[in-house]
């Protein structure tokens, strides 16, 4: 189950900590929320900067983005949904984003936590 401690722990970031409570309500008794009735519209202010992947297909054919917001949009300089993550991170980034940290979770079965800075 998803747990708001660590969250905490990596964050103090509101909107982040906003998103996570957001989905914790919508798992319920479950593990995970049913993904394709979250609706995302229940955290407007929160919309712009929300990216959705696609692992229920295995990662052999990429991570694709379900969902991408227009602040997300913005700082890649285009519309990302619908591609894959290889097709928006190069070289090394990828290397160490999509392999060490996104497939894990999905190889393994486990919920991540990742803690980006941006500068």
């Amino acid at each position: 189950m998803i747990d708001l401690r660590k969250i905490k722990e990596l964050t103090t970031n509101s909107k982040l900590i906003e998103f996570a409570e957001f989905v914790i309500a919508e798992t319920g008794d479950r593990r995970f929320p049913d993904y394709k009735k979250i609706d995302l519209m229940k955290i407007p202010k929160l919309v712009s900067n929300i990216w959705v992947f696609d692992f229920r297909n295995g990662i052999s054919d990429g991570m694709q983005y379900l969902f991408s917001g227009t602040a997300i949009d913005a700082h890649f300089g285009k519309n990302i949904m619908g591609l894959r993550f290889e097709d928006v991170y190069f070289a090394e980034d990828a290397k160490k984003l999509i392999e060490n940290s996104h497939h894990q979770v999905y190889l393994q079965g486990k919920i991540g936590y990742t803690h980006r800075n941006l500068y």
